[in-house]
């Protein structure tokens, strides 16, 4: 540094020092700023020393290599504050003696340091990260948002950084001050193409029993046209089914979609498929971070009973723009993501449009007579990022999408001398907007705070209309059944990171959100309109406090503990309630993992499904002054052993005891009996007739879990197999007698098999089996209200199941450039013995034969698909 540039610096930062031969007080100085050219403490030294002729008496070994904290403010009012600063993180005397200041520095003390752990190409905080001393004395983790805090007592204490799917690295802590507190991590792009892993390094769990979901890594296991796809990932684990075929949602452990709390950005979704199932609504090339937890869950988690899913999308990179387009079959992608101030503010945004209709009507046609269907989907999602400081940072994201299903179907009447239903119209639509603004801060080198503020609207609506002719001598009669979901949620929440010590963690949050529900199912004759019937609505307020509690004992030894506190306040009643949960790892030997946990668990919002086989349906509806939020208490074991080779075994049981489940009392299908059962009396055009169609009971899910995994060698790949039961006991339903319920899944095999041939080719093979969803068949005739109209129900709920669903797929991708551009193919079969699985099951009555006959509704044949993806910078 030559003398000009150092004069500036120091002309600033001094006017005036006075020295007494008995000052106690160093001298005051103005406000100044620093070159950053200046990296080290000892420059700042030698400025005033030799400069300035400060009688500043040192030893410069001490001071040597020391490092400008990340923390370092460069404003101050005195000396003594200054070198505070600067030597924060070492024992050190400044004083003034006979004229002269003494600086001491004893050497490095116990102190913590924090920043955040970053993409290095990207600049996306990484959660989830394994930060170990290489003593093995020291472990920490990243939290969810990137940021950490681990404690040393030396600048040359080193430490193994390391996380699923990026390059292990070893830094010291001046290598993590020399970078200001920021850990960068590049991508492993050797990285075998295993797209979930139970193995962690060092057989540490990740994080809650948590499983990371590689996204950079879901080419061999794509939807039904070949996307890479979140959701679809996900049902490649033990117990996690997608219910059937062309059916949206996550089935976990027997349990309906309703039970998975799946977060965008920190806000609760209620639908995130795409219509039967094609696809999810988040975009792998915007998305971030998943986290995916179905044991252990963490106290901040509440509000639903079965796994949490934690989406973090994108902020943008902060260096340069980068784009992609890919389409296919299904229809067109585009996200791009960049800086719109270098550094400082970035956007993400990705649009989805679907034109695979055009295929899948003519397609379906060839194999279900007398069907029409009509499917389309579109979404587009945006976030901006701003760096307001290297410790705090704002983001707003938004989200719209919408779908659309109709099928159309035709009925060849059995008997002409009687009445027959002619005509059936189905329609299922359903669309969801947000808006989320989240800010995260580190407020010292301990506490951290993230905060959330959103927005939510959700409809849904399902038409089923019946054209019914011959009845009384009239040329026809229309009937309609029509459920509407309506809902307007305000969520708030904010969580703060403790760091206590350098093994315990406590964090303290808060949640509201405000409800507004529009639920109703509407039954309509002939020419009444449901376009003037007001709904009812039902307004509460949700509120919960938490605090959990990690503590690493050893690096064999892990105890998370907690405990949620809600309230649900209704019109006249408010519901409340502790939810603890424990979570305790344990490490026998470097090979074997333990675990066990215990979760209680409350939720106040509730899906009621159709019972029957008929076109799926769905309606939720909130806890009210008679409806009371379900609970449910559960139990895992879990087990882990990992072999050198690349081999990892996993088993884990469960028991899950769930209480006050709403339930439709109606017998088969949704549509019709609601409107047409012996036993009940149509109210139509009534917005709350749902209300008096409910039971509550209790439900008993167990099962036992095994998994595969092989992460070398040539073939990579996951195995997993899954036992469970899933029962439910309801006093005026199936005259209280206990019954499988409708997401009862015996068996449920997933295989998932990969291997790269070369740097460019690589192939995938997919099978599923899963046992098919119980139903009530129907066997008993009875004469409806509308004369004429002969009808089928059953005498006991759930009697048969449907036939198992299973499919096999086999995908390849080829990656090239053009013009030196990173352009890929993803080609492939889907279900390719083309099994007929079935969507719905309607029934009709022969009267020629006298018979009941069952016909299925398939929608997905044997089925080629070709995606072309291109990238731009």
């Amino acid at each position: 540094m030559n003398f000009s540039l150092r004069s500036i610096i120091v002309a600033v930062i001094i006017v005036v020092f006075t020295f007494s031969a008995d000052a106690q007080k160093t001298s005051v100085v103005i406000p100044y700023s620093l070159s950053p050219k200046i990296k080290e403490a000892s420059d700042i030294v030698e400025i005033l020393v030799d400069e300035y002729d400060l009688p500043i008496n040192y030893s410069p070994s001490q001071i040597e290599n020391i490092q400008v904290p990340f923390s370092f403010q460069y404003q101050y009012q005195s000396l003594e504050s200054l070198f505070k600063d600067l030597f924060q993180y070492y024992n050190f005397q400044f004083f003034s003696l006979k004229g002269k200041y003494i600086l001491s520095i004893d050497g490095p003390k116990y102190v913590k340091i924090s920043g955040y752990i970053i993409d290095s190409e990207s600049s996306e905080p990484i959660s989830n990260v394994i930060i170990e001393s290489a003593d093995e004395d020291h472990f920490f983790f990243s939290n969810d948002n990137g940021y950490y805090s681990i404690s040393t007592n030396s600048d040359t204490m080193s430490f193994y950084i390391r996380s699923l799917g990026y390059k292990n690295i070893k830094l010291n802590t001046k290598n993590i001050l020399q970078n200001k507190n920021v850990i960068k991590l590049k991508f492993d792009n050797e990285l075998a193409p295993v797209l979930i892993s139970d193995k962690t390094d060092e057989n540490y769990l990740v994080e809650n029993f948590a499983k990371q979901i590689q996204l950079d890594k879901m080419e061999n296991n794509t939807t039904i046209f070949g996307e890479e796809d979140i959701i679809n990932t996900l049902k490649s684990l033990p117990s996690v089914s997608s219910g059937g075929e062309g059916q949206s949602g996550l089935f976990v452990r027997g349990t309906s979609p309703d039970y998975n709390l799946i977060l965008m950005d920190g806000i609760p979704m209620y639908e995130t498929n795409h219509i039967v199932g094609l696809s999810s609504i988040f975009q792998d090339n915007a998305v971030r971070n998943v986290q995916y937890m179905k044991a252990g869950m963490p106290a901040r988690y509440a509000g639903r009973l079965s796994s949490v899913v934690n989406i973090m999308m994108k902020d943008g990179t902060l260096e340069k723009n980068k784009s992609e387009i890919s389409t296919g079959i299904y229809g067109i992608n585009l996200t791009t993501e960049g800086p719109i101030k270098k550094n400082e503010i970035s956007y993400n945004f990705a649009l989805r449009k679907s034109w695979i209709n055009y295929l899948v009507d003519n397609t379906i046609e060839k194999y279900n007579k007398d069907i029409n269907i009509d499917i389309s989907y579109f979404d587009v999602y945006g976030k901006l990022s701003w760096k307001l400081s290297p410790s705090s940072k704002l983001s707003l994201s938004v989200y719209s999408g919408n779908d659309n299903l109709e099928v159309d179907r035709f009925i060849n009447p059995t008997n002409t001398q009687s009445v027959d239903i002619t005509q059936n119209d189905n329609q299922l639509k359903w669309g969801t907007t947000t808006g989320v603004l989240n800010y995260s801060t580190i407020i010292n080198q301990k506490t951290y705070l993230s905060s959330t503020l959103g927005i939510i609207r959700y409809k849904a609506q399902t038409l089923n209309r019946f054209t019914l002719s011959k009845v009384n001598e009239l040329d026809s009669l229309i009937t309609e059944t029509f459920t509407n979901t309506d809902i307007v949620d305000v969520p708030f929440k904010f969580n703060i990171d403790r760091y206590i010590g350098e093994k315990t963690r406590l964090s303290i949050g808060a949640a509201s959100t405000f409800h507004v529900f529009k639920p109703s199912i509407l039954q309509i004759l002939d020419q009444q309109s449901t376009n003037n019937v007001d709904q009812k609505s039902y307004k509460s307020i949700e509120s919960g406090i938490y605090f959990e509690f990690r503590h690493n004992f050893s690096r064999r030894l892990y105890i998370k503990a907690g405990s949620h506190f809600s309230s649900y306040k209704t019109e006249n009643k408010t519901y409340s309630g502790w939810q603890p949960r424990l979570t305790l790892q344990y490490i026998p030997h470097e090979n074997h993992m333990m675990a066990a946990s215990f979760c209680k668990m409350q939720q106040y919002v509730h899906l009621l499904v159709n019972p029957g086989i008929g076109l799926p349906s769905d309606l939720w509806i909130p806890s009210t002054d008679e409806i009371e939020p379900q609970e449910s208490y559960q139990y895992d074991l879990f087990y882990h052993y990992t072999r050198p080779s690349g081999w990892n075994y996993t088993i884990e049981a469960y028991i899950k005891q769930i209480y006050n489940i709403p339930e439709l009392t109606v017998h088969t299908d949704f549509f019709t009996n609601i409107l047409l059962d012996q036993n009940i009396v149509p109210q139509f055009v009534e917005t709350d007739t749902w209300t008096t169609l409910l039971d509550k009971g209790d439900g008993y899910n167990k099962g036992i879990e095994l998994s595969i995994n092989k992460d070398k060698g040539d073939w990579k790949g996951a195995f997993s197999l899954s036992f469970s039961r899933a029962t439910r006991t309801f006093k005026n339903i199936n005259s209280g007698v206990t019954f499988r319920y409708k997401y009862d899944r015996p068996i449920d095999i997933n295989l998932v098999l990969s291997k790269n041939l070369n740097t460019k080719l690589s192939f995938g093979i997919n099978w599923t089996y899963v046992s098919g969803n119980t139903f009530s068949l129907p066997g008993t005739e009875f004469q409806s209200i509308i004369n004429g109209v002969t009808l089928i129900t059953s005498e006991s709920r759930n009697n048969y199941r449907l036939p198992p669903f299973h499919q096999l797929s086999i995908n390849g991708n080829y990656k090239f450039e053009i013009n030196k551009l990173p352009a890929k193919l993803n080609f492939g079969i889907y279900n390719i013995y083309n099994r007929k699985n079935p969507y719905y099951v309607y029934f009709i009555k022969d009267n020629q034969n006298n018979t009941i006959r069952g016909r299925k509704v398939s929608l997905f044949p044997i089925l080629p698909f070709v995606n072309f993806t291109i990238q731009f910078e």
